[in-house]
């Protein structure tokens, strides 16, 4: 053991390791396939903090018109729960927090598309499993999202917040945020429950020196159609929006209580496919964007720091969590199919000085054990990719981490 060790010691030194001054850490990332509910296509559409993710799959069913039964479902611990329906053919999960209760929309016998809340525990006053929100009679309404206090953004008609217990002056059931010209639907609540959609922001109560009440986020004045969107809003006031203007398609970010006309400002990504954590990191299309982070590494392209998966690649990613956990979907042309994906970031600057060098690499042959062996405490940080043991996996995740370095 104590020859591998030496073997392993040296190989690392002679590959390099130690050299590149000045090279700047940045996260790679493990893929876990979550699969599917029995059929070809999954997709991942939110991811909490406590990593449950959720969207929706194909079961490997038809419905009567040929087009394939897919379900929502929430992933936590290796396990893929099917959510149900309401009675109908199929359901859409979008966001889930650490509690699991899912929020989403699922069809009913008569055609209609309904939101839900789903429960892995009996909670205000539903039992556990799929529950529809009592809301007002619009033959379509969905629920977009939902935070860690359980309450609910979403759509019936008009944009609409559900509050489970009283706040904010108001009682628990569903609150109508009414029609505005330029907001019909809630499609982010953060957790002090201010709700984002459209061109503006609803907030409960007096925040970023702004009153209680609507305020209007990109433009200084209310013109429908103009082509701008709010997609997500964190816990600090930052908002994620999309823009489809003559300057093409793109993510846009501002803070509340700012100048919105200079603090605004577009990413690079290309498609309305977005998510915002609370360090104001930014995932669309297939890059990871740090909105609040000047310099040459602002922009990270997931395709090219994720461990290779043989036939797969990244096709999109959807949401992150405040860990830097990034749901999305992965895809491979050969068979056609694509699947709900979780990115894990690793870690590999273990000194945390911003490079990944020699020193991060220091304690490695002597943390290296057979597959039966006890991880000891000392080890715990060079078990990369978290299976219990530090072994030649690890090896090969340093030596990438080093490699892949910009």
């Amino acid at each position: 053991m104590r020859a591998l060790r030496d073997t392993i010691f040296n190989a690392l030194i002679a590959i390099g390791f130690s050299s590149i001054p000045g090279a700047f850490a940045q996260p790679i990332y493990t893929v876990t396939d979550l699969g599917t509910l029995g059929g070809k296509n999954s997709q991942a559409n939110g991811v909490s903090n406590c990593g449950h993710v959720v969207g929706y799959s194909e079961t490997g069913e038809l419905q009567a018109n040929g087009q394939p039964v897919f379900r929502g479902f929430v992933w936590h611990t290796d396990t893929m729960t099917d959510l149900g329906t309401l009675g109908g053919a199929y359901s859409v999960a979008f966001a889930v927090n650490c509690a699991s209760q899912v929020v989403g929309w699922s069809s009913r016998p008569d055609g209609s598309e309904s939101a839900y809340l789903w429960l892995a525990e009996p909670a205000f006053g539903f039992p556990s499993g799929i529950n529809a929100l009592p809301l007002s009679e619009a033959r379509s309404s969905a629920a977009m999202d939902i935070n860690e206090n359980g309450q609910i953004a979403g759509r019936a008609g008009e944009a609409f917040v559900w509050l489970p217990d009283e706040a904010f002056g108001l009682p628990a059931g569903t609150h109508s945020l009414g029609h505005m010209s330029c907001y019909s639907e809630s499609i982010g609540i953060n957790n002090l429950g201010e709700v984002v959609g459209g061109l503006v922001v609803w907030l409960p109560q007096a925040s970023y020196g702004l009153d209680a009440g609507f305020h209007l986020v990109w433009l200084p004045i209310c013109i429908s159609d103009w082509g701008y969107d709010s997609i997500d809003l964190n816990d600090h006031g930052f908002v994620l929006g999309f823009e489809t203007t003559y300057f093409g398609p793109g993510l846009i970010t501002t803070q509340l209580g700012a100048d919105t006309a200079a603090a605004s400002e577009r990413a690079f990504a290309r498609s309305a496919f977005g998510g915002l954590n609370n360090l104001d990191q930014v995932v669309d299309g297939v890059l990871l964007f740090d909105a609040r982070r000047d310099g040459a590494h602002r922009t990270v392209d997931l395709r090219e720091r994720t461990r290779p998966v043989t036939g797969w690649e990244v096709w999109y990613v959807t949401s992150i969590n405040d860990f830097g956990h990034i749901a999305g979907v992965g895809r491979t042309r050969q068979r056609g199919e694509s699947h709900a994906w979780l990115l894990a970031p690793i870690d590999a600057d273990l000194d945390d000085d911003g490079l990944v060098m020699l020193l991060d690499f220091a304690a490695l042959p002597a943390c290296l054990a057979g597959p039966a062996a006890d991880i000891s405490a000392a080890c715990v940080a060079h078990d990369l990719d978290r299976n219990g043991r530090v072994d030649m996996l690890d090896v090969q995740l340093f030596q990438w981490a080093f490699g892949s370095q910009p």
